[in-house]
This record gives structure tokens, C-alpha cells and sequence, in this order.
């Protein structure tokens, strides 16, 4: 975690390169996962909290930037973190501790719970899902078998439609759009059935692929394995609920999966709690711009590992590859 000890950096993850400028230690990039290009001087005479530069990416700076890029501090929180804004290196800070980075970042926005779906949303959803679930031509050829698709009770909406959302619940306005394509319900737990949150994956050529149904949940679609087993399991991070599934599906029984729903969002109170209490955490967001700019927040706050796809952007392009995602959740564990 950042700032777990005096130094800014994560040196317990890390191993002593050298002697230079204070000593130098080398590791994996919080930001781009290039093994053992970063390096950090956490003594640096010419840095505040230290220095960084990571060889494979170009990211560098000081130990304030560092707490700024991967723990998303403010400038204010870094500078206290490292002992003010005028000490340069460790050596000021034995004498003057700088606050502990669990401080630091309980400063930061804290998790709560997200808003619940009310119930006339949550029955309207559910009627719906019991109305289109069921496998189509397109589940199976993004790789979802059958069975996967009926316990998660996916469906396939084959026209637009356009309803009442005083019915569902929702304020008054325009007709609420159930557009067509493959409807994927977020369900706490599959054994109740309840319907919390709905997205749909359309077809059409025009607008948004992936629409979000409004009025539902917004926290991380969570998979987990069986209730009656052990909760402590390693967790894999991914950006969309399709790629979630898949993961899933090859490897429920090794993993735990987070959908985030959005690369930029957060996990709420009861997921974060889940991630406290895993083994291992892998990110494995989408392999782009907006996946390698979220990717350090994971690592400092949660000490998650870079996982990125074997090949193309994510899971469902190595699905459709044919790579073995169960094998490549292994490596992912192993490493």
C-alpha cells in the first residue's frame, strides 16, 4: 500500500538495486506493470518524499507526485504525507514523522453504500429478465454457454421497447428504452433472484453498444463462488460485465470476479470490504488508455497486481482468440 512505511514508495514489494542517491529499489510500474523498469530513491536529496522514474513508461517525479498520480491525494494531503512541502528526503522526516499513509488516505473519498434500486424498479426488472432470459445465437458466439447463461439468467431482448417508468419506479419523463440486444442482469444472489441492476448489449450500428438501464445499482457486479465456500479468495478486477461473466465461467472456483461497470468507477463500501479480505487481487481492466490510467489507483490503494489480457484489449477478445482464460487466470495467481 502507498506509504505503508516511512517511505512514499512500496519498497516492501520491491528489491535494493543499488546505493545511490540513498539507495535505489526496483519493482513493477504502478502505472504502465512493466516488470522491474521502476525505480525509486526514497532518500533522494532532490525530492520531496523521494524520487521515481519508471524506464518503461517515462512516468517520474517526486514522492509528492507519486502520492498525487497512484493514491489520487491532493497536492495539501501529499506534501503533510511526506512531512511538508519544504522537506527534501528521509532524513528530515525521522525527525518530524509525516502522518501515516492509512491516513493519508482515509482523507480520500470513503466507500459508502450505493443507492438501492426501489422495489417497483426491482419487480419491473425482474419481470423483464423472466420475459427475454434464455440462451440466443448471440450469446453462444461470444463464447457463454448455456448453462452459464440460464444460472445468470442473460436474455436476449429482440426489439426496442418503450415503457412506462412511473411503472419501474422512476421519476416522470420520456418512455423508458429497453433497447434490443442481449440483456444482462446484476442478481446479489442468484439463488433470490432479485434484480438490482440491467444492462443491454446492443447490436445496432448507431448509438452506444452498451446501455445502462437507469434506476438500478451502480456498485461492481461481484461473482463469487457458492455461498457454503470460503469468502477469502483471490479477486479478479475487470471493466465490463460480459468480460466478468466469461472470467466466471472458466474460473469461479479459483476466483472471485469484480465487474466495475466503468473503468473510472469505484468499489462501494461492501466491496471494498471483500477486497480487504482477499489473498490476491489482479487488475485486469480493459488493455487501453483509460485501463492504464485507472491501473495505479488499484495498486496503491489495494496492492492489486497488473494482469493485463494475454492478447487484444480484454477478456472477451482472448475468448474469441481462443486463449485458455482459465490457464491465464493461473499465471495470473502464480506470479
Amino acid at each position: 500500500m502507498c506509504g505503508a512505511r516511512v517511505s512514499v514508495f512500496p519498497i516492501d514489494q520491491m528489491r535494493r538495486a543499488g546505493s545511490t542517491a540513498g539507495g535505489e529499489w526496483a519493482g513493477p510500474c504502478p502505472r504502465c506493470g512493466g516488470q522491474d523498469r521502476f525505480r525509486a530513491w526514497p532518500d533522494h536529496p532532490r525530492g520531496k518524499g523521494g524520487r521515481f522514474y519508471c524506464r518503461g513508461c517515462g512516468w517520474t517525479g517526486d514522492g509528492i507526485q507519486y502520492l498525487r498520480d497512484a493514491c489520487g491525494a491532493s497536492y495539501a494531503e501529499a506534501c503533510q504525507a511526506v512531512g511538508g512541502p519544504t522537506a527534501a528526503g528521509r532524513g528530515w522526516m525521522r525527525s518530524h514523522p509525516r502522518p501515516a499513509a492509512s491516513s493519508l488516505l482515509s482523507k480520500l473519498p470513503q466507500p459508502t453504500p450505493p443507492p438501492t434500486p426501489p422495489s417497483l424498479w426491482k419487480e419491473a426488472a425482474a419481470a423483464f429478465v423472466a420475459q427475454v432470459a434464455g440462451p440466443s445465437d448471440y450469446s453462444r458466439a461470444r463464447g457463454l454457454e448455456d448453462a452459464t447463461v440460464q444460472a445468470l439468467r442473460l436474455g436476449w431482448n429482440p426489439r426496442d421497447r418503450f415503457v412506462d417508468r412511473l411503472a419501474w419506479g422512476l421519476p416522470p419523463g420520456k418512455r423508458l428504452w429497453l433497447p434490443a440486444g442481449l440483456v444482462i442482469p446484476t442478481m446479489p444472489t442468484v439463488e433470490q433472484g432479485e434484480v438490482v441492476a440491467l444492462k443491454i448489449r446492443r447490436l445496432a450500428a448507431n448509438g452506444p453498444k452498451y446501455v445502462a438501464i437507469p434506476g438500478g445499482s451502480t456498485a461492481p457486479m461481484v461473482l463469487a463462488r457458492a455461498p457454503q465456500d470460503s469468502p477469502a479468495k483471490p479477486i479478479i478486477i475487470v471493466e465490463g460485465e460480459l468480460d466478468a461473466i466469461l472470467l466466471a465461467q472458466a474460473a469461479r472456483d479459483l476466483v472471485t470476479v469484480l465487474a466495475l461497470r466503468s473503468v473510472s468507477n469505484k468499489p462501494d463500501a461492501t466491496t471494498t470490504a471483500l477486497l480487504h479480505a482477499a489473498p490476491a487481487i489482479l487488475c485486469a481492466l480493459d488493455f487501453d488508455r483509460a485501463g492504464q490510467t485507472a491501473w495505479p489507483w488499484w495498486h496503491a490503494t489495494f496492492h492489486a497486481r497488473y494482469h493485463p489480457p494475454a492478447t487484444g484489449k480484454d477478456v472477451g477478445d482472448m475468448v474469441a482468440a481462443g486463449v485458455d482464460v482459465r490457464e491465464w487466470v493461473g499465471w495470473g495467481l502464480e506470479g
